[in-house]
């Protein structure tokens, strides 16, 4: 994948970027709280094919991914 970055100091509020960073990072968080609730149930993981499991185990870790792509972002908004 590639990460392209580009300027828009002027265009984009330092708040307005802020508040997205937190409401993705809200909805990150709870996607990943369901993820592991589910993978928490005994009958979800007895029950579900095994396909299954792995693609909830692939969308969690890349959710992680995207969490910690969101927090450097928001880490380089900090520094404006």
């Amino acid at each position: 994948s590639i990460e392209v970055f580009v300027g828009l100091k002027g265009l984009v509020t330092k708040e307005s970027h802020e508040a997205r960073i937190e409401r993705d990072l809200k909805r990150i968080d709870k996607d990943l709280q369901a993820i592991e609730k589910k993978m928490a149930s005994k009958g979800f993981v007895e029950r579900a094919p095994k396909e299954v499991i792995d693609e909830t185990l692939a969308l969690k870790a890349s959710l992680i991914d995207a969490r910690s792509r969101i927090e450097a972002s928001r880490d380089l908004v900090k520094e404006l």
